[in-house]
């Protein structure tokens, strides 16, 4: 991802020079249902199978500010343009403030505008492939722990462990085991990222793919109760970081 779009506290995205409408704006509590049904040979009507979640679709409806002359709306319109060009393939994060939440989304749709005496209305329309957004509240734990998530679906987290590290570090997160084993030294750290399944290991002279050496899962936050526990190859634990952001609609 190469940036955020946020959306503050006050409903204004100020790198766009945009101030949010939310009575206006299109922004679900929750993403649609699909219903998948099939015909059976032999019986009348469709038999529901399952019944999921679908994309997200997102609208921001909102305004310039006033006062513009007719250059300053062609560059206000140009600058959201220009922006909204380069995630037409690719996502980047709508961060929304007032409500706690993040989704990646990307330019899907056609820019709307309308152009008044001395400002412009746009409306931007997004999608989600993912149906559940991420918190903007980041947990940040340090060693071992106990905590109850309220993730809705399993999520994954980064834990980076500064060296040193002695053969075999093992670290269980609810009974599932994360192992690496080699030696990480001082003034190195290992990283372990079980949302992306990476583990790098950090260095003077660069990173180094750590995977070579991992013999253990990559486990995942759920809903409920989460214990994480340092089993061995860490004498301070303390040195242990754990963060991720919950999943939420």
């Amino acid at each position: 991802m190469d940036e955020n779009l946020v959306i503050n506290e006050d409903w204004k995205i100020v790198e766009l020079g945009i101030t949010v409408d939310p009575s206006a704006s299109y922004i679900p509590m929750m993403p649609e249902t699909v219903d998948a049904d099939t015909g059976i040979s032999g019986m009348d009507g469709e038999v529901n199978l399952s019944t999921n979640y679908g994309p997200r679709n997102l609208e921001i409806v909102g305004y310039s500010d006033e006062g513009l002359n007719a250059h300053d709306k062609v560059e206000f319109k140009d600058k959201i343009a220009r922006f909204l060009h380069k995630y037409k393939n690719k996502p980047f994060g709508l961060v929304i403030m007032p409500y706690e939440r993040m989704y990646y989304v990307k330019y899907s749709g056609a820019l709307e505008n309308e152009t008044y005496p001395a400002s412009v209305r746009v409306s931007i329309p997004l999608k989600s492939s993912r149906a559940f957004g991420y918190s903007t509240i980041e947990h940040v734990f340090k060693g071992e722990w106990e905590m109850t998530s309220d993730t809705v679906e399993p999520v994954g987290f980064v834990t980076e462990i500064q060296g040193p590290i002695t053969n075999p570090l093992t670290i269980s997160l609810n009974g599932v085991n994360m192992v690496y084993e080699n030696t990480v030294d001082e003034g190195e750290s290992l990283i372990i990222n079980s949302k992306n399944m990476t583990v790098i290991k950090v260095t003077e002279d660069g990173n180094e793919n750590g995977l070579k050496n991992y013999t253990g899962l990559f486990p995942r936050i759920v809903e409920g109760e989460n214990t994480m526990t340092v089993i061995s190859g860490v004498t301070d634990k303390s040195k242990v970081v754990t963060t991720w952001r919950d999943f939420t609609f």
